[in-house]
C-alpha cells in the first residue's frame, strides 16, 4: 500500500520592492495577506492529500495485524495442532516423546559383517579377483582386488566407491579383519556380498575362529501393541499411537505402559494468542473508523464501509456453529464476543472442555485434512488472510483507491502552486509600479512647489 507523495509547498521569493517607502504603505504585509487568501484552495488540497496518505498507512497497519491474526488462528486450524498431550513410559527402553499399552519391542539395526582374519593389515594378500557389495535393492558395486592389495587398500576402495557402507580394519590383538558397517538401519538396507576369485569370506558364518561372519543383520524395529506388531526401519516409531513418537532404546521382553493425557496448557496459550491478535484488529478498526462517542482518527475512514464489513464478518465467524452437541460454538468452550466487538476467554471453561472431551474441541477448532470448509479457527485464519491479501484483499482494494486519489491531487497541487507563485509575482510587480509612480509624482509635486515658491518670492521682491 503506497501512498502518493505530495509536492512540497513552494515558497516564492518576492522581487526587490520599495516596500512602501514612497507611499508609506506596508506593501509586504498587504501582498502576504492577499497571497494567503489566494492560497486557501492549495492548503485544502495539501491537507486532503495528507489525510489520504495517512489512510493508506493506517490500512497497511491493519493489514499487518490481520496477517498476525491469520497466523495465530492457523496454529489451531488442523487436527494435529489443536490438541496438546503429554506422554509417559513405564520403562526407559521405550521413550514416549509426546502425544495404551505397548508390549515387547525390538530395535532396528544396521548390518555388520567381518571378513576372514589375516596376520597383517598392510601386507599384500596375493588375491586376484573381485567382489560385489549391494545395499538393499540398490545397484551392486564391484571392488576389484589385485595381488598387491592389502586389507588397508581394499577397505579404502570400499569407502571410495560404495554408498551406504563404511569399511574399517578390526584388530583383535592377534589378527586383522575388514569390518563392513551398513550406515542405515532397517531390513531394506541389508548388504549382499558376492565374491569371485577372492577369499575374504564375506558370506562366512563364523564356523571357525578365522572365518568371516555377519554378526548383525539389518533389521527393522518392531513393537507389539495389543497383540499387533508394527515395524519401522528406524528406532523412531510414529503413527502407531496417534500423535505419539516411541523412541526405542533397547529390546524389551516385558510389557511397557505408555500413558497419554491431555495437556490444556499449550492450547490455552494458543487461544490467548488468537484472542490478543483479534482484539488488536478490532481496536485498530475502532480508532480508524470511529466507535461510539470516539471520533475517527482519519476523516477518510470515518464510518468506512470496508472496515465495518471486516468487523461484521469476523464477528459472524467467531459466533458461528462449527461443532456439535454441547460444543457447537466458541462460546461453548469459553471464547465469547464482548459488547464492543472484542473477544474474551474463560480459561477455566476452556481447560475443562478440552480435558473432558478433547476430540470435540479439536473438531470445533480445526478443519478435517480433506475438507476446504469447517473449523472455527481454520475459517477465521482464512478470512483474516483474505482481508489482508496484497492485491485482492478488501484492504488492498480500498488502499489503492486512496492512493489513486492522492496521486491525482499531485497535478492539481502543482498547478495551484504555480498559480500562487505567479499571483504573488504579479502583486509584487503592481505594487512596485505603484510605488515608483507615486515616487515620481511626489518628485514632480515637489518641483512644482519649489517653482511656485520661487515665483512668489520673485513677485514680492519686485
Amino acid at each position: 500500500m503506497t501512498a502518493a507523495t505530495s509536492p512540497s509547498s513552494s515558497s516564492t521569493t518576492a522581487p526587490i520592492s520599495l516596500s512602501g517607502l514612497a507611499s508609506g504603505l506596508d506593501t509586504a504585509s498587504i501582498i502576504s495577506g492577499l497571497v494567503a487568501a489566494e492560497s486557501a484552495p492549495l492548503t485544502a488540497m495539501q491537507t486532503q492529500q495528507t489525510t489520504l496518505n495517512s489512510a493508506v498507512s493506517e490500512l497497511s497497519t491493519l493489514g499487518t495485524q490481520l496477517a498476525s491474526l491469520s497466523t495465530a488462528a492457523s496454529a489451531l486450524s488442523s487436527l494435529t495442532t489443536v490438541g496438546s498431550f503429554t506422554a509417559s513410559s513405564s520403562s526407559s527402553a521405550i521413550v514416549a516423546q509426546t502425544s495404551g499399552a505397548t508390549q515387547v519391542g525390538s530395535l532396528a539395526s544396521s548390518q555388520r559383517t567381518y571378513s576372514a582374519s589375516f596376520s597383517s593389515e598392510s601386507d599384500a594378500l596375493n588375491m586376484n579377483g573381485s567382489f560385489t557389495i549391494q545395499v538393499g535393492s540398490g545397484a551392486a558395486t564391484t571392488i576389484n582386488v589385485g595381488t598387491g592389495d592389502s586389507l588397508d587398500s581394499i577397505a579404502a576402495k570400499i569407502n571410495a566407491s560404495t554408498p551406504g557402507v563404511n569399511a574399517s580394519i578390526f584388530y583383535d590383538g592377534s589378527n586383522y579383519r575388514i569390518l563392513i558397517n551398513g550406515l542405515n538401519t532397517g531390513a531394506s538396507n541389508a548388504i549382499t556380498f558376492t565374491e569371485s576369485g577372492t577369499s575374504l569370506d564375506l558370506n562366512g558364518t563364523g564356523a571357525t575362529a578365522s572365518s568371516g561372519n555377519t554378526v548383525q543383520q539389518a533389521t527393522d524395529a518392531s513393537v507389539t501393541i495389543d497383540g499387533f506388531t508394527a515395524t519401522r526401519p528406524t528406532n523412531q516409531i510414529t503413527g502407531v499411537i496417534p500423535g505419539v513418537t516411541l523412541a526405542l532404546t533397547q529390546p524389551t521382553s516385558s510389557p511397557v505402559t505408555i500413558q497419554v493425557a491431555s495437556d490444556p496448557g499449550t492450547l490455552n496459550t494458543n487461544v490467548q494468542a488468537v484472542v490478543s491478535a483479534y482484539n488488536q484488529v478490532i481496536s485498530t478498526i475502532h480508532a480508524d473508523a470511529g466507535y461510539g462517542t470516539t471520533a475517527a482518527n482519519n476523516q477518510n475512514l470515518a464510518g468506512d464501509a470496508t472496515l465495518r464489513s471486516i468487523t461484521q464478518q469476523l464477528a459472524s465467524t467467531v459466533a458461528g456453529v462449527f461443532g456439535s452437541g454441547s460444543t457447537q460454538t466458541l462460546a461453548d468452550v469459553g471464547i465469547t464476543l464482548q459488547s464492543d466487538g472484542t473477544l474474551a476467554v474463560d480459561t477455566t471453561k476452556l481447560d475443562a472442555a478440552f480435558t473432558n472431551n478433547p476430540t470435540a474441541v479439536e473438531s470445533l477448532f480445526a478443519r478435517s485434512p480433506l475438507s476446504s470448509t469447517g473449523g472455527a479457527m481454520a475459517t477465521l485464519s482464512s478470512l483474516a488472510n483474505s482481508f489482508a491479501a496484497p492485491t485482492t484483499g478488501l484492504l488492498a482494494v480500498e488502499s489503492q483507491g486512496f492512493t489513486e486519489q492522492a496521486t491525482q491531487l499531485n497535478q492539481s497541487i502543482t498547478n495551484e502552486q504555480a498559480h500562487i507563485t505567479q499571483y504573488q509575482a504579479n502583486l509584487q510587480a503592481e505594487f512596485n509600479a505603484m510605488e515608483t509612480s507615486y515616487s515620481a509624482n511626489q518628485t514632480i509635486l515637489s518641483e512644482l512647489n519649489q517653482m511656485s515658491a520661487a515665483s512668489s518670492s520673485s513677485s514680492s521682491s519686485g
